[in-house]
């Protein structure tokens, strides 16, 4: 099975900017950290 997202802006309240030091950096809400090292790990399964 195949999730899609259909809004990406349904997203938006999941990601926070961070400023440290001088950068900007994007944090990411616990659910969508571990969505996104699951699709990595897929990813690396894949090649």
């Amino acid at each position: 099975m195949i999730t899609t997202l259909n809004k990406p802006s349904a997203l938006m309240h999941e990601i926070q900017l961070e400023k440290v030091g001088g950068c900007n950096l994007f944090k990411f809400s616990e659910p969508l950290q571990l969505r996104m090292e699951s699709l990595l790990e897929r990813k690396k399964r894949m090649q």
